[in-house]
């Protein structure tokens, strides 16, 4: 049993689409990336945000697709044909995700480090800043011995 051609052409669409989502995600995982070789954090802030955006568009389609999918045999969605291509071909995707997510992950950890050294000093610093800052104590009564 194969998928109707009009069945098949909606998941074909779906599929591509999800592809077409799932190459947005790879693009911002390359651009955090180059965010974080920057130190620039709002803009790796802002690119989460959109990954979080894509990720829910993803999640709204794979009702759609695992419903077609199902709703057939396992011939209907065999190895061979545009359907195995396109999946291969998100499978693909996926893998460069998780090898870009893997460095960003590592890079970020060490950014991540970089701040608190970069802290720890200041925190040092302003100590020492306000220790010979200060007045130095006045003794509000004083004593003098007098000889008589």
């Amino acid at each position: 049993m194969s998928l109707p051609p009009g069945e098949k052409e909606k998941l074909l669409g779906l599929l591509r689409e999800e592809k077409k989502l799932f190459d947005g995600f790879l693009a911002l995982t390359v651009e955090q990336s180059a965010h974080l070789a920057a130190d620039d954090i709002d803009a790796f802030r802002s690119s989460l945000d959109a990954r979080q955006g894509i990720i829910a568009q993803i999640d709204a389609l794979h009702p759609k697709i695992a419903e077609l999918i199902l709703s057939f045999t396992e011939d209907a969605v065999s190895p061979d044909g545009d359907v195995a291509e396109l999946r291969g071909a998100i499978q693909g995707v996926l893998t460069e995700i998780q090898k870009k997510n893997a460095e960003n992950e590592s890079g970020a950890k060490k950014l991540m480090e970089q701040l608190s050294e970069e802290i720890k000093k200041l925190s040092l610093s302003q100590k020492g800043l306000e220790s010979y800052g200060q007045a130095a104590p006045a003794n509000v009564s004083e004593y003098f011995d007098r000889k008589f």
